[in-house]
C-alpha cells in the first residue's frame, strides 16, 4: 500500500496512490512492465525545427559519478534503458517550446535528463536547467496523463488534468517577451 506513481520534487500533476497491498502489487509490476502510460507538458528553453516536431529518444540514464542525485546520459552508474516520446506542441516567441513527453520507461529525472542532453533543458529546473536562480515554482513540468487498465476491475482508466494556472501564466509572460 501507498504511492506507485511518484513524480520528482518540484514537478506538478498526477499520483498513483494503492489503497492495498494487492493493488500495489500489481501496479508496481505494471509499471516496470510499461502498461501505464504516462504523459507530461513541460516548458523547455529553445525552440525546435520543423522536422523534429515527434521523435522517439531511446538512450541509458546512470547516476551521476559526482553527484549522487543528479543523472546522466549515456552515462554514469548504474545505467538502464531509458524510453521517451517528444511531440512539439509549439514553439514560443523563437526562444521556447511547449512539449509532450511521454514516458516509455520511468527512469529517475528521465524527462529532465532526456530534454538537458538535447539541448532543450526544462526552464527553472535547478538540476538540469540553464537559470542561474530558479523560481521557488519549481521545474514547468507537469504530468497531466495516466492510462492503464485497473488491476482489479480490469477496466481502462483515464486520468487527466488540466495545466495548471502558473503554467499557463509562464505561456502567456513568454509569449511576450521579446
Amino acid at each position: 500500500m501507498g504511492i506507485v506513481h511518484r513524480l520528482d520534487r518540484n514537478t506538478t500533476g498526477a499520483l498513483l496512490i494503492a489503497k492495498s497491498q494487492l493493488v500495489y502489487d500489481k501496479f508496481k509490476k505494471m509499471f516496470s512492465s510499461n502498461e501505464i502510460q504516462k504523459q507530461y507538458f513541460c516548458l523547455v528553453n529553445n525552440c525546435f525545427n520543423e522536422q523534429d516536431k515527434s521523435f522517439k529518444l531511446e538512450t541509458t540514464i546512470g547516476r551521476s559519478f559526482d553527484n549522487s542525485y543528479k543523472m546522466i546520459v549515456n552515462g554514469g552508474k548504474n545505467q538502464k534503458i531509458a524510453v521517451s516520446i517528444i511531440t512539439v506542441i509549439r514553439n514560443i516567441a523563437s526562444k521556447y517550446s511547449l512539449v509532450n513527453c511521454e514516458l516509455i520507461t520511468g527512469r529517475t529525472h528521465q524527462i529532465r535528463a532526456h530534454m538537458k542532453y538535447i539541448n532543450h533543458p526544462i526552464i527553472n529546473d535547478p538540476v538540469y536547467g540553464i537559470e542561474k536562480k530558479p523560481t521557488f515554482l519549481g521545474q514547468y513540468l507537469h504530468c497531466y496523463s495516466l492510462i492503464f487498465n485497473h488491476p482489479i476491475l480490469n477496466k481502462k482508466i483515464k486520468i487527466n488534468l488540466d495545466i495548471p494556472e502558473y503554467f499557463k501564466d509562464k505561456i502567456n509572460k513568454l509569449e511576450y517577451e521579446k
